[in-house]
């Protein structure tokens, strides 16, 4: 069925749009000609639903539209495998606190509105277009499998210039349609990618003065947000079945110890794999810090359980949460009813 209607997608773009332009991921050549976004009419973008059957129009909301992007766009976007080898970022903020962590990742200017998480979740979309020909969004609309939310970029007819500047969506989007969606399909021209969602809540980081530390986040996030380091050390995995070859990284802050992961031939790009808490001054995103008694854990946390480790003494015990999906856990050891230890891991699949 999938295969069907992206089939049926790509066929139906390339009669219908083939006047929309992409700019690729470099310098325009010399002498590409110019023109300003005055002298080429925006096209309107076509209602996704009728692209192929089966899709579903989800009702939503275009919160913003700007010319920016995350700084480590390059590092964090997925690059299509094949060419033409677009690149794009989309990611979605199921809560306020995440929200406003992207909002302020993507460098957006405008004030950060209000939205109701009871019903709906917010994503962005980031990608390059002609500084002359600028994109305009279609959708969302809902894939026949109820996996995949799929948006248009209708670029302005005319010649464009390919100098790939950014730009950045953001759309809410109904809560009860999208919440098995785990791709974004992007119909770009006559190019169509699907594209991973990059699903960021507060749920798993550490407050650090106004802003969160999260799983995934890159090595130099952290740097900027935590200062000094109290010792760093870089390892290389060997007899690590499909992760040799790969790159570990050990930090050790005051009060805060964390482990970073790179990628098989790369060694340079780290992203957070482990952050965990021996003293008082990191609370999670919930406010619940070293110190904090086990009746304030359970009121910040009502879901959370005991870690089945064996243990049966709820006031010496671990309390765990968990997103088996993306494996993702937080753990707070618990001493005498009291928070002495806290950790946020990512277990590599």
């Amino acid at each position: 069925m999938r295969r069907q209607w992206m089939l049926s997608l790509m066929c139906l773009i390339l009669l219908c749009a083939g006047c929309a332009s992409s700019p690729e991921s470099s310098k325009p050549e010399p002498g590409t000609p110019s023109v300003t976004s005055d002298q080429a009419a925006e096209a309107e973008p076509r209602p996704l639903q009728s692209v192929f059957d089966g899709a579903q129009a989800i009702p939503s909301d275009l919160l913003a539209s700007e010319k920016t992007l995350p700084p480590d766009f390059d590092r964090i976007a997925f690059t299509r495998p094949t060419v033409p080898h677009y690149e794009y970022v989309v990611s979605r903020a199921d809560d306020e606190q995440g929200m406003k962590r992207l909002w302020s990742d993507f460098g957006l200017a405008t004030k950060v509105p209000t939205v109701d998480f009871e019903h709906k979740r917010v994503y962005f979309i980031g990608v390059r277009e002609s500084g002359t020909c600028p994109y305009r969004l279609a959708g969302p609309s809902l894939s026949p499998e109820g996996t995949s939310l799929i948006f248009g970029l209708t670029g302005a007819e005319g010649v464009c210039t390919a100098d790939a500047t950014p730009r950045t969506f953001v759309v809410a989007a109904d809560h009860s349609d999208v919440e098995d969606v785990t791709e974004a399909v992007l119909a770009e021209g006559e190019t169509v990618t699907s594209v991973p969602i990059r699903r960021w809540s507060s749920e798993y980081s550490l407050q650090i003065g106004d802003g969160y530390l999260a799983l995934r986040d890159g090595g130099d996030r952290a740097d900027a947000m935590l200062g000094a380091l109290a010792s760093r050390q870089v390892e290389k995995l060997e007899n690590a079945d499909t992760y040799t070859g790969s790159w570990i990284e050990r930090r050790t802050y005051d009060g805060l110890k964390m482990e970073l992961f790179s990628p098989k031939q790369d060694g340079k790009t780290f992203w957070i794999m482990t952050m965990e808490v021996s003293k008082k001054g990191y609370p999670t995103s919930k406010g619940i810090e070293i110190g904090d008694t086990l009746e304030q854990l359970k009121k910040a946390y009502p879901g959370i359980e005991m870690a089945n480790d064996g243990r049966t003494d709820p006031i010496n015990a671990a309390y765990e949460i968990h997103d088996r999906d993306r494996f993702n856990f937080l753990s707070f050891e618990i001493v005498d009813g009291t928070v002495t230890g806290i950790k946020i891991y990512n277990l590599l699949p």
